[in-house]
């Protein structure tokens, strides 16, 4: 199959948005389908390819476009006029009527290309497209449009999201495909103190590891607060911006908190290493996340691809993935008492149990959630 996946956003940012476009990319061209990129230009192909090197090795088959990013007001009009511009181009609206199918996870490509798509994937992860309820409106109505119905899938990364979706818009295939890992990046364990030496850890003392956004709505104070009641854990976190590490940072040296180190920002390459390195992994997050509701964190799956085990908060759309004590250990959201009590449980949980849990996250991680898995879920939904 011709597949043209566009996307909207600085494609070089090592974000969760971009590492999922570009594993899904991956996942399409090594199943044999034919997979072209088209993203907006920020600079020239040749540095574009390099840099996204530096997040996730892209196939070589894969074939890259950029288009011209003409600024206007807002990212919405910014990339309905550069999509408009572009698909007006005679050539280019030949090219993009070849593709059998076309994919994208923002709105404004969805409405400039389902005019040209044989197809089209429109992939969502929230409960909304712009906060101005007028706009948002304006949206729903475009998308409930009959002339295009047949042509649409929509994709929800949650059962939580489809269910929301599904009583806004009249499209009759409405998914749930939560999102994935690199199993490629997983296939082969490193052991725990391999990974330590690596990457210079101690080799005696229990690592608790949070891989994530250190942004104000994740409450990153909330494990200095952890950490600072566990002394027998040494506290790992994996994360940016720079600017929100280095406040945690200056809160954890006024604490005189000793036991929590700062790796910042890495490539997602590196993160396996770590995961590998520790003892237990958090997935933690708070209310303020906008999309706590709705999301599917990438983490949970490379969490549970790791085999170690993960002491996670107990939202809806997690607790369609985790189980608990079948493949990680939930706790209440806001309540760093069970978080504590969960990680102290940990130093004296049987060791049947602990494989057990392993075991379980491993073969479901590699079973359901993979990209390649995920691809597949997908293209059987068109038939």
């Amino acid at each position: 199959m011709k597949i043209l996946y566009v996307h909207h956003k600085n494609i070089l940012e090592l974000t969760a948005n971009n590492i999922q476009v570009l594993n899904m990319c991956n996942a399409f061209s090594r199943l044999g389908h034919e997979v072209h990129l088209l993203i907006p230009k920020y600079i020239e192909l040749e540095a574009t390819v390099e840099g996204i090197s530096n997040i996730v090795r892209l196939d070589e088959k894969i074939k890259i476009s950029l288009y011209r990013q003409y600024k206007v007001k807002g990212i919405f009009l910014s990339t309905l006029l550069s999509l408009k511009i572009l698909s007006l181009n005679n050539e280019n609206h030949k090219l993009f009527k070849s593709f059998e199918l076309i994919f994208t996870r923002h709105i404004t490509s969805y409405l400039v290309f389902r005019k040209l798509a044989a197809q089209i994937i429109f992939e969502i992860h929230n409960n909304y497209f712009f906060k101005t309820k007028l706009i948002n409106d304006f949206f729903i109505k475009e998308l409930n449009k009959k002339k295009y119905n047949n042509k649409t899938v929509i994709i929800c990364i949650s059962h939580r999201l489809k269910e929301f979706w599904t009583e806004k818009l009249s499209i009759k295939k409405i998914i749930v495909s939560h999102d994935g890992f690199d199993e490629e990046s997983f296939r082969t364990k490193i052991g725990k103190n391999e990974a330590r030496k690596l990457l210079s850890l101690p080799l005696d003392k229990n690592i608790a590891t949070y891989v994530g956004s250190m942004r104000p709505d994740r409450e990153i104070e909330n494990i200095i607060q952890i950490a600072k009641s566990c002394p027998e854990f040494l506290f790992l976190l994996i994360g940016g911006p720079d600017k929100y590490v280095d406040i945690h940072r200056s809160s954890v040296q006024s604490l005189e908190i000793e036991n929590i180190k700062f790796i910042g920002i890495i490539p997602n390459s590196e993160v396996p290493k770590y995961l590998y390195s520790s003892d237990v992994l958090l997935a933690l997050w708070s209310d303020k996340v906008p999309t706590i509701n709705f999301c599917s964190p990438l983490k949970i799956f490379e969490y549970m691809a790791s085999g170690t085990i993960t002491i996670a908060h107990s939202y809806p759309t997690i607790k369609e993935v985790y189980k608990n004590g079948h493949n990680s250990i939930l706790v209440a959201p806001n309540d760093n008492q069970e978080v504590i009590d969960a990680l102290k449980q940990y130093i004296t949980m049987d060791s049947t149990k602990k494989s057990n849990i392993r075991k379980n996250a491993i073969n479901e991680a590699f079973s359901y959630y993979t990209w390649s898995n995920r691809v597949k879920t997908i293209l059987n939904s068109l038939n």
